[in-house]
């Protein structure tokens, strides 16, 4: 499934350094652009270009990335940027990649993002088209629905980040899901990958504290450490609905319970251990489908097997 995942991300790799490419800073004063959202509509602003925050804490609410470019924080200290000085005084989320975008995101702290209007998931970043996060924190963020951190109804490639303290509330619109994914959530037909990062103290008043992996999508996990997440219902760490693939990876002190999955896992090299008031490993099933596990091999975990 990896090998099927990763391919999509060939093109933005291509971004990095584009020949043509130009660098657009922006801060209040002395900058070519005082807002992102300036820097990005810009009629001279490019597929490739590097766009560039400057100052230590940026606020700005609900940017809309429509165009494939760069976005670079410092790399010493992590550029923050936010949609308001706390969350709970947020009017917005602060990013939203609309679809057919292919976006890079380097060394930025993301936080502080509440959509008040439906559809809110996605409490800091709303992924509707191709994003590459790299060495950034996407924290203390919260959606009315579901993605406390990062809703992603399109590609998305995490490396190299933490994903924390952002939580899904369950205040949706009645008839639709909501309440799933504290950290991340990986909605129908859409594809996730997670390298060498941290999903931790993320909640969700339904399931999938740290992440949910929706029906009909894929996800693979790979060195990355998930812990101490909380969910109401089910998969503290993990709740998967989709396929999903973890390998050398740690899914610990979870809650409810750490991994629950409706549709085939795969998992090699991985600890998971320490997870409460529920199974470590959950075979669940789902409308009728149950969670089966595919290739399991050098795994430890706590209880010997996932439990059906």
């Amino acid at each position: 499934m990896i090998e099927k995942l990763l391919p999509a991300f060939l093109f933005i790799a291509l971004l990095s350094s584009p020949v043509t490419a130009k660098t657009l800073t922006v801060c209040q004063s002395g900058c070519d652009f005082i807002t992102i959202q300036k820097a990005i509509d810009h009629t001279a602003t490019q597929t490739g270009d590097i766009i560039s925050p400057l100052d230590t804490i940026h606020t700005e609410p609900g940017i809309v990335v429509s165009k494939s470019v760069i976005l670079v924080g410092d790399s010493q200290r992590k550029s923050i940027i936010q949609a308001d000085e706390t969350a709970e005084a947020a009017a917005n989320r602060v990013f939203l990649i609309a679809r057919g975008a292919m976006v890079i995101f380097k060394n930025l702290v993301i936080r502080h993002g509440n959509p008040p209007e439906y559809p809110n998931s996605g409490g800091g970043i709303n992924n509707q088209g191709h994003l590459t996060i790299d060495n950034c924190e996407i924290t203390q963020n919260i959606a009315r629905t579901s993605g406390g951190g990062i809703w992603n109804n399109g590609v998305l490639l995490i490396e190299n980040s933490d994903i924390s303290f952002n939580r899904a509330l369950r205040r949706g619109q009645p008839g639709y899901a909501c309440g799933s994914g504290g950290g991340i959530q990986n909605e129908k037909g859409s594809s996730l990958v997670i390298k060498n990062s941290i999903v931790s103290n993320n909640h969700s008043e339904k399931a999938g504290g740290g992440l949910f992996i929706s029906c009909e999508s894929a996800a693979a996990i790979i060195n990355t450490k998930i812990h101490h997440n909380k969910s109401v219902v089910s998969g503290g760490g993990v709740r998967a609905m989709g396929n999903l693939s973890i390998s050398n990876s740690q899914i610990s002190e979870n809650s409810v319970g750490g991994i629950t999955a409706s549709n085939r896992l795969d998992m090699s090299n991985t600890t998971v251990s320490g997870n409460t008031h529920g199974a470590n490993c959950h075979l669940a099933c789902n409308r009728g489908v149950c969670g089966k596990a595919g290739e399991l091999s050098g795994n430890k975990i706590e209880g010997g097997e996932c439990v059906r």
